[in-house]
């Protein structure tokens, strides 16, 4: 996949949109495509405001005539509210797939989340959420990290996420460089128990001004 953002233009007005293509796959019994775009509003220096569409066309596999996984074809929309009311601490009410999609790739989920920037260098946060639809009743989802930005240029990232439905531990790693206008970074997800999946992501950044 890949995403396009704009942050520079306007110092109050920051827009995003992205688009992946998914396979199918021994773990993943569905395929096609994700669209997003995004909005977010500084009200006042205190204040944001942020608004996310979703479109996708995300099929499941089938063998003789049923279905082999989840679906999702439709649009939906988050929301999220940020309150910063002193410069190191923020604070955050968030939701996701406010239009109900029935889905379980589009789950229905509410929740708020709190970091802190002691240091230019160096933040901690933490999440919590709370997922209403995909499971007989509502399953908590938590997490929380910490970054550290070693020399201004190389990003260092480490984090937990627990899953309660579906009894995921999962550990977080990433490292990356950037300088000027260029940045590469790698970041790994490890499963604890539970299916013992692996994921690797490399990301490139180019900024554009």
């Amino acid at each position: 996949g890949s995403s396009i953002t704009d942050s520079t233009t306007s110092k109050k007005i920051a827009m995003g949109t992205s688009f992946r293509g998914v396979w199918s796959g021994e773990n993943r019994r569905y395929s096609g495509w994700d669209w997003r775009s995004g909005i977010g509003i500084q009200a006042i220096p205190q204040l944001g405001l942020g608004v996310a569409f979703r479109w996708a066309k995300l099929k499941a596999d089938r063998y003789e005539g049923q279905k082999l996984g989840p679906s999702f074809e439709g649009i939906t929309m988050d929301a999220s509210l940020t309150l910063s009311p002193i410069p190191w601490l923020r604070l955050a009410g968030l939701g996701y797939n406010l239009i109900k999609t029935h889905s379980a790739l589009a789950p229905q989920m509410a929740g708020g989340s709190v970091s802190l920037a002691p240091v230019q260098a160096f933040s901690i946060g933490g999440d919590m959420l709370f997922d209403f639809t995909t499971f007989s009743k509502p399953k908590l989802i938590a997490g929380g990290g910490l970054s550290y930005i070693a020399g201004e240029m190389v990003p260092l990232r480490f984090g937990y996420r627990r899953d309660q439905g579906r009894n995921l531990n999962q550990i977080t790693a990433g490292a990356g460089f950037t300088k000027d206008k260029v940045g590469i970074e790698m970041a790994l997800r490890q499963d604890i128990g539970g299916r013992k999946e692996s994921y690797l992501i490399v990301m490139f950044r180019y900024v554009v001004q």
